[in-house]
């Protein structure tokens, strides 16, 4: 299964919708800061699409996070901002734990980042954000995560 990861769009939808025509995907995650009603940034996507509510979201009929269960694994879907992961990755690990999950995606920092914790068998990842980048170089950025049906995952980081 292919799944195209989001965060940080902040009202904007061109650099998304580029992405999602161009890349074939299964599911959509985005991780927060649309800054749009729910059905109105669910309505840019064919496939299925899990959407969390950020700092700057009004809309409030987005869940502050989700759990999905898919071929084994679960996976911890949320913004960040309420775990501190500006300052610190430790309440994002620790909420993940309490979730049982073995992924864990957020946004907010508008930085890619990508951790394996291996004493934890967790996966932390972070796509950037896809309209305002705050990385060195400052390119639109997201993910591409793969996980097949025997279990196996990949992550793909992607810039414009």
């Amino acid at each position: 299964m292919k799944i195209l990861v989001f965060s940080d769009s902040h009202g904007r939808i061109g650099n998304m919708v580029k992405v999602y025509k161009k890349i074939q995907s299964d599911m959509v995650f985005h991780l927060g800061d649309s800054e749009l009603p729910k059905e109105e940034l669910k309505s840019i996507f064919s496939c299925p699409a899990v959407m969390v509510r950020g700092n700057t979201d009004s809309d409030g009929s987005y869940k502050l996070e989700e759990i999905i269960e898919l071929f084994g694994h679960r996976i911890l879907i949320t913004h960040g901002n309420r775990l501190g992961v500006n300052f610190s990755l430790t309440g994002l690990i620790e909420e993940a734990g309490k979730q049982k999950c073995d992924i864990a995606l957020f946004g907010h920092t508008h930085v890619p980042e990508y951790k394996y914790i291996k004493e934890k068998d967790l996966y932390i990842v972070n796509p950037g954000s896809i309209e305002k980048p705050r990385q060195y170089g400052s390119k639109p950025s997201w993910l591409v995560l793969n996980i097949e049906e025997n279990g196996i995952v990949s992550f793909k980081e992607m810039y414009l």
